[in-house]
């Protein structure tokens, strides 16, 4: 009765191992317009994990509904971990941070939304000028 106790007991723990080594954190989201009326496809987004001062990357694009999602290993994003995505479309790119949550055993996420502005930092100061050359040229 020992013998097969110690054999289900040693069967458990190589299982919840299973569970441990494949644990895995997901960081998922969407890429949106500026005013979240619109999903972008297509955009290059790029997730950096920084843990204990160890940063992971990971690249990909988003889909048709403008969603992402990547893996890390547990060993290289975890929970508490900040994440970073940076999505890029065109001459257009978005920052945003998240924090991993645990949500269970080996349920790892950060999920994070990044708005893509409409205008460049170019195209927004050119706007400005443009709007004030107006108004001098209108009070003129």
């Amino acid at each position: 009765m020992k013998k097969i106790f110690m054999m289900m007991f040693l069967g458990l723990i190589i299982i919840s191992m299973v569970g441990v080594v494949s644990a895995k954190t997901d960081v998922v989201g969407v890429i949106y317009n500026e005013d979240y009326s619109q999903e972008i496809s297509g955009a290059s987004v790029n997730i950096t994990c920084v843990q204990e001062n160890v940063t992971s990357f990971r690249n990909t694009t988003s889909s048709s509904d403008g969603r992402y999602g990547v893996e890390f290993l547990c060993s290289e994003c975890n929970t508490g971990d900040i994440v970073t995505v940076t999505a890029i479309k065109g001459d257009l790119s978005g920052v945003e941070t998240g924090i991993v949550h645990d949500f269970g055993l080996t349920v790892k996420v950060a999920i994070v939304n990044v708005t893509v502005p409409e205008f460049g930092l170019f195209i927004g100061i050119l706007t400005l000028f443009g709007a004030i050359g107006v108004f001098f040229f209108v009070r003129r």
